[in-house]
């Protein structure tokens, strides 16, 4: 999620983080606004579209073969969908809200609560950062100083050790740092 919704990494981000004496609640930051950008072209394109279908989709819509109504309904259910999806990935938000032993992870669209999970943390060692590679590329193996810019780096993981003895993700990013800042943070309540 970092790499897209990042977490606040400092306690003066506190448009992003709510403390009180004994729990802490981080919550993402939005898209950047060259997403916005990106979302109103997408959806002048998409309202040309609508126009340049509508008669047809219109004659369809009136039609009385059932096969013609069904297939404008799945364009029309498609229209719909597509716009709806996206404005759901800019209004979409994580919550971490920690207290003591309790994790719990919410995931939020349009200021409501869509899903939210309690974890019951292992109290020794409750947050840990990993690096994680999936695939080393060629500039990486061969270790070129002149294609060090091309090295495939992978990312970092911010993970939660349970109480089960399982863990569970909670946050990617490409810079330990920020994961180290988060893990500081979440540690403290």
């Amino acid at each position: 999620m970092g790499l897209l919704y990042p977490f606040p990494a400092t306690e003066e981000e506190v448009d992003r983080i709510d403390q009180t004496d004994s729990s802490i609640t981080l919550k993402t930051y939005g898209l950047p606004i060259i997403f916005w950008g990106y979302l109103s072209a997408f959806l002048v394109v998409l309202g040309a579209m609508v126009l340049a279908i509508k008669a047809p989709l219109l004659t369809m819509l009136m039609s009385e073969d059932q096969i013609n109504r069904l297939i404008a309904y799945v364009v029309l259910a498609t229209l719909i969908a597509i716009p709806a999806g996206a404005l759901m990935a800019f209004f979409y938000e994580k919550w971490l809200i920690k207290s003591s032993t309790t994790l719990i992870v919410q995931h939020r669209i349009f200021f409501l609560p869509l899903y939210k999970r309690t974890y019951k943390l292992d109290s020794k060692t409750p947050f840990i950062v990993d690096h994680f590679l999936d695939s080393p590329n060629i500039a990486k193996i061969e270790k070129d100083p002149k294609m060090r810019a091309f090295e495939n780096q992978g990312h970092f993981l911010l993970r939660a050790h349970l109480e089960n003895k399982k863990f569970i993700d909670l946050d990617r990013h490409s810079r330990k740092a920020d994961l180290v800042k988060i893990k500081e943070l979440l540690s403290k309540y």
